[in-house]
């Protein structure tokens, strides 16, 4: 919960995050729940941990809680929208390598709506990868979950040791090429009114 979170986050850094494996198709996906931008505030539950995880667990591809088409824009231009740590993951990503897909969806339907718009769009990208992350507000964590033991994934039982040899690894804490002018031009964009935004967006920017 947001509680612990506050409370606790070095202890809930790694119940959020989790490993589910496919034994018919072979395929192992993390799920990692963050809590936005107190990633820039919490020394217990950091950016840098977030880092650790997206450069640590083997991921082919990575999953953000952005817009698809803000991630598909030209020479990632529209990469600084969305929940403010999940620039920093796109460029974290994109420095290590690994391909960025955009999965955020609109709240015409509601949070059921959003949650399974988000889900198929991974569906529609996962068939791709033997391994992979998706990264969203801990409150996505427990649905993205059970829409994969829906489809065959089954959580594997991974211990906090284990995790902590990921989430506490060490990482050069230097912010990746390109995050400073992206997120400038997205609070540009905002300023001007050419960023459409939801209210957890507009809360994201103040």
């Amino acid at each position: 919960t947001f509680l612990q979170f506050r409370l606790r986050p070095g202890k809930v850094r790694t119940q959020q995050l989790l490993k589910l494996h496919n034994k018919g198709t072979g395929q192992t996906v993390f799920l990692l729940g963050t809590t936005h931008q107190y990633h820039y505030e919490d020394d217990d539950y950091s950016i840098w941990h977030v880092k650790a995880v997206v450069t640590g667990v083997g991921a082919e591809a990575v999953f953000i809680e952005m817009m698809a088409d803000a991630v598909d824009a030209p020479n990632q231009e529209r990469w600084g929208e969305g929940p403010v740590e999940m620039p920093f993951i796109a460029f974290a990503a994109k420095e290590a390598g690994i391909p960025v897909y955009g999965v955020d969806h609109g709240w015409d339907g509601g949070w059921r709506g959003r949650q399974d718009g988000m889900y198929a769009q991974v569906k529609a990208k996962l068939p791709q990868y033997k391994t992979a992350l998706i990264t969203s507000g801990f409150m996505h964590v427990s649905q993205f979950q059970r829409q994969l033991e829906e489809d065959g994934f089954v959580v594997v039982d991974w211990s906090d040791d284990d995790k902590r040899a990921v989430v506490d690894r060490a990482v050069e804490k230097t912010w990746p090429p390109g995050l400073e002018q992206s997120l400038v031009a997205a609070i540009a964009r905002a300023r001007a009114g050419q960023m459409e935004t939801d209210p957890e967006r507009q809360a994201d920017m103040k």
